[in-house]
């Protein structure tokens, strides 16, 4: 990166700051080259909002294994505008395996940052497993050794990936969409943790396999479209929410589609959905198989969870285009017995239609008041009278704000505030994980929340307040005051 054309030194105290389209496109170009690598770990901030409508096909930041992203890439609460790779019809997408705003990151922190009206039509360069076309709206895949954190990032447009069949091909391929990230992976041997918290998509995705004579796999979902199966691998999707449409077509093979998560083999990679949200469209469409769930596809790790999350998708529908039933589920599926899988809502009347081939289309109403079932507790939509209230209030005092807005109570009679929310949030500080609460009168209770609901911290405090906090996410409860979500990292 020449030095006249930013400002900042590229340190974590004095970053780089990107103001236009050009800047970005320095950035790609030298972290893409060999001459980059130094670059490659350094601190970016906007200062702006950029539109990237005339840039060009977009690969993304990180253009392989070797030219990774390893730096702080700060949003600053501003939107990038108009990424795009290829168009919709078949001759004029992009050729390019892996496509992102960022390709490949290892290390990376990607924090406050807003891509809007993204546009990534893309399909595979080669048969065999050249015909794998991988997106992630904002991140393709991670790799190598160190731990990567995507917080408070955002993504609307349109992700479609298309794998298609340009040469003779040999094993498995695969066409690959999630809204956020796409692939997590690492170096054999390491130990990594990818976190995704705060953040959410609003977007078109779709992954298509029309690769014949091949176990052609497509895998979509709304935040995580798929997971290297790698021991020493954690991925956590926390507090995040996912709208607009996911479909996974497979012409030949295998097809799954889900609101949050979606992966076809992650038997080694302990994976975390937590306060997680769903309102999307979810479709599978496959011969040999077709799942859908409305949050995750399948929980297959012994140290897996899938907790505290909300399926209220528009619609769930399963399609297998051979004789056989296809897997369906409002909230996921898991191996019997298999990690932590609880206190998961859905509504009360979200159907799954699934299709069979020379069956036709089939409403299957799904009703449930167990939180550890695959369709979880049902959750009303207005007077809950009959639900399993205990169960609902449960889930509400564990977790008493989603995406900043409280949550309530149920009673038979409808819903009642949870507290008397009237005063602005708690004002605190939090260096270093010691957290310092400020400006309470008179001694009010304080309680400290994990992100799965157990009390970690209670008191009655007066004035001032001062704790140590170990890393994680957490929830900032003073009697009185609106909840506040805090994030040690």
């Amino acid at each position: 990166i020449s030095a006249s054309t930013f400002s900042g030194t590229g340190t974590a105290l004095d970053p780089y700051l990107l103001s236009n389209m050009y800047h970005i496109i320095e950035v790609k170009n030298a972290v893409n080259a060999a001459a980059g690598a130094g670059v490659a770990a350094a601190s970016f901030k906007l200062t702006a909002n950029i539109d990237m409508s005339t840039a060009g096909n977009w690969g993304g930041i990180g253009n392989s294994t070797t030219n990774t992203f390893k730096g702080i890439f700060d949003g600053n609460n501003y939107s990038i505008n108009a990424i795009h790779a290829g168009s919709s019809a078949t001759s004029t997408r992009y050729t390019y395996a892996y496509v992102g705003f960022f390709g490949y990151i290892d290390g990376a922190t990607i924090s406050n940052l807003a891509l809007t009206n993204v546009d990534y039509y893309v399909s595979n360069t080669a048969g065999g497993s050249g015909s794998s076309p991988t997106i992630g709206g904002l991140v393709c895949a991670t790799t190598g050794t160190g731990n990567v954190l995507i917080n408070n990032c955002s993504v609307t447009g349109n992700i479609d990936a298309l794998a298609i069949n340009t040469a003779t091909p040999g094993g498995n391929t695969w066409a690959r969409a999630g809204g956020i990230l796409c692939l997590p992976s690492c170096t054999t041997g390491s130990t990594v943790k990818v976190t995704i918290i705060n953040s959410s998509v609003n977007a078109t995705l779709t992954a298509k396999n029309d690769v014949p004579g091949a176990q052609g796999f497509a895998n979509c979902a709304g935040i995580l479209g798929d997971v290297s199966s790698k021991t020493g691998l954690t991925v956590e999707v926390i507090n995040c929410k996912a709208a607009g449409t996911v479909s996974a077509i497979s012409t030949n093979y295998n097809s799954y589609a889900a609101g949050i998560f979606a992966s076809n083999d992650a038997a080694l990679t302990v994976i975390s959905v937590v306060n997680c949200m769903a309102t999307n469209a979810v479709a599978a469409t496959g011969s040999n198989n077709a799942t859908v769930g409305g949050i995750v596809f399948k929980q297959i790790n012994a140290g897996s969870q899938t907790q505290f999350c909300m399926a209220l998708n528009s619609s769930l529908s399963a399609t297998k285009t051979t004789a056989g039933a296809p897997v369906y589920a409002r909230i996921g599926s898991r191996t019997a017995g298999v990690g932590t899988f609880g206190n998961n809502f859905a509504a009360a009347a979200l159907l799954v239609q699934t299709t069979v081939a020379g069956v036709g289309p089939t409403a299957i109403p799904i009703t449930s008041v167990d939180p550890t079932a695959s369709n979880g507790a049902d959750l009303g939509v207005a007077d809950p009278t009959g639900e399993a209230t205990s169960m609902l209030n449960t889930y509400v005092a564990n977790n008493p704000i989603l995406y900043n807005i409280p949550l309530k109570t149920w009673t038979n009679g409808g819903l009642a505030a949870l507290n008397k929310i009237t005063l602005n949030p708690v004002n605190y500080t939090l260096v270093n994980g010691v957290l310092n609460v400020k400006g309470i009168v008179g001694s009010k209770l304080l309680c400290i929340y994990s992100i799965s609901g157990k009390i970690c911290k209670q008191q009655i405090a007066t004035d001032a307040y001062s704790t140590s906090l170990t890393k994680g996410i957490y929830i900032l409860k003073v009697d009185g005051f609106a909840p506040t979500k805090i994030a040690v990292y």
